[in-house]
C-alpha cells in the first residue's frame, strides 16, 4: 500500500483474474482502490477495472477457433470495457 500507481499489462484477461482471486491479489487491489492509490493499465490491464471486459482470451487457448468472452472483472468501475 505504499505504492503511488499500480499499472497491469495486457495479456489473458480470463487466466488472469482467475489468478488474481485464487491468491487474494483481487482484495489487495480493491484496498488499493479505497486508499486512493491510481489504478491504470492497458488492454486485459485495463478490463480487469470494470464490471467485466469484452475479452480475446479464447484465442491463447485455440489460436485457429475463438470468440470473444466477457470476462468479470473487480467491478471498481461500473460498466463493460
Amino acid at each position: 500500500m505504499s505504492s503511488d500507481i499500480v499499472y497491469v499489462g495486457g495479456g489473458n484477461t480470463l487466466l488472469m483474474m482467475r489468478i488474481w482471486r485464487r491468491f487474494g491479489l483481487d482484495k489487495v487491489l480493491k484496498g488499493a482502490y479505497e486508499a486512493g492509490i491510481v489504478l491504470a493499465g492497458i488492454s486485459a490491464g485495463s478490463i480487469c477495472w470494470f464490471d467485466s471486459g469484452h475479452s480475446d482470451s479464447m484465442s491463447f487457448y485455440n489460436p485457429r477457433n475463438w470468440k470473444y468472452i466477457n470476462v468479470k472483472g473487480l467491478g471498481l468501475m461500473r460498466g463493460v470495457h
